[in-house]
């Protein structure tokens, strides 16, 4: 097994546990994904802020930048979430632990960067705003 095949093993495992409250128990992680492989340019900003996610599984993840992370939910809707502060390491592990409160994910959760040395920088989220189609998409 090479370094990037157990980082990816590594990355699944981290999801799977840390995303239990937010799914169900049982529910297979979503996989984070780099930026290009979500073509965030096809989205645009709506203007619609939440405090949390609506109840439904997250399906995608992604890391855009050291404090920006975009979540794909089940119902096909798509949230950005701009940390109030930068997170150290997001950029660099791609992989992270989301800490929960309850099943729907809100502001007041964090995230935890996982690196090989163990646990890296816990940073909070911000509001959820929610991402549309640019027009000449459609």
């Amino acid at each position: 097994m090479g370094v990037r095949d157990g980082f990816i093993l590594a990355l699944f495992v981290v999801l799977a546990f840390g995303l239990a409250a937010c799914n169900g128990a049982g529910s297979n992680p979503p996989p984070v994904q780099r930026l290009e492989d979500i073509r965030l340019s096809a989205w645009q900003n709506s203007g619609v802020t939440k405090v949390c996610l609506p109840p439904v599984p997250i399906v995608e993840m992604a890391v855009i930048d050291l404090n920006t992370i975009t979540f794909q939910l089940a119902d096909n809707s798509r949230w950005r979430n701009d940390l109030p502060q930068v997170c150290p390491g997001l950029m660099m592990s791609e992989a992270f632990d989301i800490r929960a409160k309850a099943e729907t994910l809100c502001r007041t959760d964090m995230v935890q960067v996982k690196s090989p040395d163990g646990p890296g920088a816990l940073c909070g989220l911000g509001l959820f705003e929610r991402l549309e189609p640019r027009l000449e998409q459609m």
